[in-house]
């Protein structure tokens, strides 16, 4: 079954049901299906239907119309392409350059489609059609265009179902963009099995727990740093949030805790994947309480290898490079030209995995420093560093040094109104870190880069964005 080939059911069993909340408005799926229908009949009389292989390039926000030309699209057998409003123009141009669309959908687009007089849904796509072309986040250079088949995310459909007790009873929220993997994700994925989806136009801390709790919002996908801002705010508790999934970014068991002062009852579940790989693994709360710092079980019908330099596999908890198979790979670059499922992938993440199963991140493999002939992973000491009472974020680099070779380097915003000297963070480190791994050098930054997904730009860190804490 195809993306968007549950409509029919959905509408069987309650042709009133609510799809999407936006802005205190509901639409129903009835409602959906009318607005989809006119779509796809101005798409097959403007685009033809002898072409299967239509792009169509959405240059929408969070909005209901960005689902309704993304289901009305892939259900013909076309590919959407998400455009970033983050986006430099150059960014922009070289996007839509690069993926070639047939048609780009504006706002102003979207409401000469709804004109159309009303047809019934068609659905043209088989699970081996490419739906999705998506663009990383472009923090330094330019964009990179990865391919989706269909099969990929209807087998993490159901690996959802599966591993988190996900159904169409669920009210669903997913705050951040749907330009970005994760929200697109969530959002067809609730709107696949017939749940109902929580939009927001953009995410504000205050505005999403408000709504969340006036619509009793049961599961929740996330980045920790959206859930950093939600618990910076004034709030009383949201008592209906039973999940709360969250990727991106490893939760440090501190944080994992505060969770609790704003969602009480809701289960704690972690994922790691990419946006190349879907699901890798997943942390439930047995999970936490055994591994609290690794990232899982490996998710349903995924398998993970540890392999070494050479290629050969690892025994149990040996560190090498993560490589991933399952029906849930992405279908290669789109400047690659490949047109099938890969087989395996890494995506350059470094770890190991426990004799019972439990698989552990140490860093990725292009950030990870040799000093003095040392490996060292910079997420573990900063992982470490986020600990301290002062800090509220870090970031460590090696820097280039006659004497180690690389010398590790931490860049550290300072928590508001909190001071910290030098004899203090050296301390700090060296009460939990082995000494090649402490920084020799610690400097303070106002703020870090970040990307247009909320993760700090790596290749954009540079100690002089700081100054040396004496």
């Amino acid at each position: 079954m195809c993306i968007g080939n549950n409509f029919t059911q959905i509408i069987e069993k309650d042709r009133q049901k609510i799809g999407l909340i936006y802005e205190e408005k509901t639409l129903s799926y009835e409602q959906l299906v009318q607005h989809i229908g006119s779509i796809q009949q101005y798409l097959l009389d403007t685009l033809g239907t002898q072409e299967k292989t239509r792009r169509i390039a959405l240059k929408l926000g969070n909005e209901p119309s960005f689902i309704e030309v993304f289901f009305a699209s892939v259900m013909l057998g076309y590919s959407c392409i998400p455009l970033d409003p983050k986006w430099t123009d150059e960014q922009l141009d070289y996007v839509l350059k690069n993926s070639k669309p047939d048609l780009i959908v504006t706002n102003d687009l979207y409401q000469e489609m709804l004109q159309v007089t009303s047809c019934s849904l068609r659905s043209f796509a088989k699970l081996g059609d490419l739906f999705y072309i998506g663009y990383t986040s472009g923090s330094t250079g330019r964009p990179k265009g990865f391919m989706r088949n269909q099969q990929s995310w209807i087998d993490s459909f159901n690996g959802s179902n599966e591993a988190f007790q996900i159904s169409e009873h669920d009210i669903i929220a997913a705050p951040g963009p749907l330009c970005h993997s994760l929200s697109l994700f969530a959002a067809v994925y609730a709107i696949h099995i017939g749940a109902t989806f929580i939009l927001h136009r953009h995410f504000e801390g205050q505005g999403v727990i408000a709504s969340l709790q006036k619509y009793n919002a049961t599961t929740m996908f996330v980045v920790p740093t959206m859930l950093k801002a939600m618990l910076d705010q004034k709030y009383d508790e949201v008592l209906s949030i039973a999940k709360i999934l969250s990727s991106g970014a490893k939760w440090l068991p501190t944080q994992k805790q505060e969770i609790r002062r704003l969602f009480p009852n809701s289960e704690r579940i972690e994922f790691y994947g990419a946006s190349e790989t879907s699901y890798i693994s997943y942390l439930n709360e047995e999970g936490f309480n055994r591994y609290p710092n690794s990232v899982g079980k490996v998710f349903p019908g995924v398998t993970v290898t540890i392999k070494g330099q050479n290629g050969h596999k690892l025994r149990a908890n040996e560190i090498g490079l993560i490589f991933v198979n399952s029906t849930m790979l992405f279908s290669g670059y789109l400047e690659d030209q490949i047109d099938s499922a890969l087989n395996e992938l890494t995506v350059g993440d470094l770890g190991y995995i426990s004799e019972d199963g439990y698989l552990t991140l140490v860093g990725r493999q292009k950030n990870m420093i040799i000093s003095g002939g040392l490996n060292i992973y910079p997420e573990e000491i900063e992982a470490f560093l986020k600990k301290h009472t002062c800090v509220e974020e870090a970031a460590v680099v090696g820097v280039p040094d006659e004497y180690w070779g690389e010398k590790v380097v931490a860049l550290i915003k300072i928590k508001s109104r909190q001071a910290l000297s030098k004899e203090d963070i050296v301390s700090f480190c060296k009460s939990g870190l082995s000494s090649y791994k402490c920084p020799k050098v610690f400097y303070s930054v106002q703020d870090f880069p970040y990307t247009s997904s909320g993760k700090i730009a790596r290749t954009q860190l540079d100690v002089s964005i700081g100054s040396e804490i004496l």
